[in-house]
């Protein structure tokens, strides 16, 4: 017996594995959530927040935003789906891209061998409006999420798009557009 949600099942035909929410059909992003009538997912991100102080830009029974200022002139932003016990944490960073062709494919290499190496999260090409967009995501249960898993996540997240784009506004100053790879 398969007891997999119907939303989190996977599709064949989607390219790379990607969830259905992130799949790309034709020009348009369908990003399907699980409403959560019992508010469960509400009281999570208030218990959550709470212990850390923390405060939401927006949130309902699908999703939240926070936002975390890193330096006097940025600040991250952090998103949370929710799809029934299913959460997916993710940071967009600065490096949009207008298509495929246009991704630096050296970056996207060097990012994936972190991907190898880390144990929260994970880099990705995200499709936001219409811009391709490196992202660094993590997926958890909301019943095995603690709040010091919690932190963890976030702060993780957080951190290593703040390097990353610490890292590509040197290359920027340095002029660096070469072959090399990126050390995190």
């Amino acid at each position: 017996m398969d007891d997999t949600p119907e939303n989190l099942k996977k599709n064949p035909e989607q390219d790379l594995g990607q969830d259905k929410e992130n799949m790309v059909s034709g020009d348009t992003v369908t990003k399907e959530h699980t409403t959560d009538p019992s508010g469960e997912f509400a009281k999570f991100i208030n218990r959550m927040c709470a212990a850390f102080n923390w405060k939401t830009r927006e949130f309902d029974n699908e999703h939240a935003v926070i936002e975390f200022t890193v330096d006097q002139l940025r600040s991250q932003t952090l998103f949370i789906f929710c799809y029934d016990d299913d959460l997916e944490f993710s940071v967009p960073s600065f490096a949009a891209f207008d298509s495929m062709e246009k991704v630096p494919h050296y970056i996207s290499t060097s990012l994936m061998q972190i991907n190898a190496k880390s144990k929260i999260g994970f880099w990705c090409v995200e499709l936001i409006g219409e811009k391709l967009v490196y992202t660094y995501m993590h997926n958890a249960r909301m019943s095995l999420t603690d709040e010091a898993a919690f932190k963890d996540i976030i702060t993780t997240l957080i951190q290593r798009v703040d390097d990353f784009e610490n890292l590509l506004v040197k290359m920027s100053e340095q002029g660096k557009t070469g072959e090399e790879p990126i050390q995190q």
